[in-house]
């Protein structure tokens, strides 16, 4: 993402990104090549804020590459727990009969849903999305004991 022109002793910095990246990389990336450099290194912080003001400062911004989804309900959810436990007073479960299950895809090849690019770029660049996925079954009771 970034080299260094020898002829005229300075980084320059290459816009042309060429897989989704977010700000919290940024922010990685940017303290480890600071650790390169002994005389910044000391004073160097990448800040929560100092992503933003990267993207200004070279022209980049973010943009979502495929929609985000919405948050759950609270209310409903607040109204199941209070029932939830309810049952479980009433009926007397321990905790090693309350269990959780829950399946979930892993899509191990897709990659991030946002990317960087040029102020001016209209799109930001397309490709196929790869749906190799594999299912997956988490369950586990309440004591978090081995059954």
């Amino acid at each position: 993402m970034v080299y260094t022109d020898e002829r005229k002793g300075t980084s320059i910095l290459s816009i042309k990104l060429l897989f989704p990246r977010s700000g919290s990389i940024l922010q990685e990336k940017a303290m480890m090549l600071a650790k390169h450099f002994p005389n910044e290194s000391d004073t160097f912080t990448a800040s929560s804020g100092w992503p933003e003001r990267w993207k200004k400062r070279h022209g980049v911004r973010q943009m979502n590459i495929c929609g985000e989804k919405l948050s759950a309900n609270e209310g409903e959810m607040n109204k199941f727990k209070e029932e939830f436990q309810k049952l479980v007073a009433e009926e007397g479960y321990t905790k090693d009969q309350i269990y959780n299950c829950d399946e979930t895809g892993l899509n191990y090849k897709m990659m991030p849903s946002k990317t960087l690019i040029s102020r001016d770029e209209a799109a930001a660049p397309g490709y196929k999305k790869n749906k190799d996925r594999c299912t997956i079954l988490a369950c586990s009771n309440a004591s978090g004991k081995k059954t």
